[in-house]
């Protein structure tokens, strides 16, 4: 054999053995049907709270400017935000929660509200509405969650449409569970 062919076969060997490792890193990556993607936290953006979510949920930066995490779940057709507030701001826990409440549900028609359900969310007080109602001609649900945190009340906002909610109720339950506040 020639020093051509040898470097030839060499670099032939090695461009083989390198594109079947990746095959099997991608094949070992691979979902099996039924498998759940592995879970991932999502820090918001002034890296003060953050969420545990499942490998289907994505950061989303359009859902609202006011929120410092926004993620959905758009499979699911589940959505977050998180706006966080500084305690040193408000009164009290039970007066940010009434302000925010009230200033929430002054969009939505056809209201129906369920609550307020005291929570205890990652050892913190929390408040939550199950609210049903229309915007802008859309049926939706939310899950409205106030948490008291050490330096910080939190707004965990997450919603999806009446016809879904059924479904996504208790996946939108383990993301509001997952919450949690980051002490800078």
């Amino acid at each position: 054999m020639t020093k051509k062919s040898l470097v030839l076969m060499a670099i032939l060997s090695l461009i083989f053995m390198i594109s079947c490792n990746f095959v099997n890193g991608i094949a070992s990556h691979a979902l099996t049907p039924g498998q759940t993607p592995p879970a991932k936290v999502v820090v918001s953006t002034d890296g003060r709270s953050q969420l545990t979510l499942s490998g289907d949920w994505e950061v989303i930066n359009t859902l609202n400017k006011e929120a410092e995490l926004q993620v959905g779940n758009r499979k699911q057709q589940i959505y977050a935000i998180v706006i966080t507030e500084n305690k040193d701001d408000f009164e009290s826990f039970g007066k940010y929660a009434d302000l925010c409440y009230s200033k929430f549900v002054e969009t939505i028609d056809n209201l129906d509200v369920a609550g307020p359900t005291q929570l205890t969310i990652n050892g913190k007080p929390a408040i939550q509405y199950k609210i049903s109602g229309a915007v802008k001609g859309i049926n939706v649900v939310y899950l409205y969650t106030l948490v008291e945190g050490n330096k910080y009340f939190d707004q965990l906002i997450l919603w999806t449409s009446h016809s879904k909610f059924e479904t996504n109720e208790t996946t939108m339950q383990h993301v509001i569970e997952s919450f949690q506040e980051i002490s800078k």
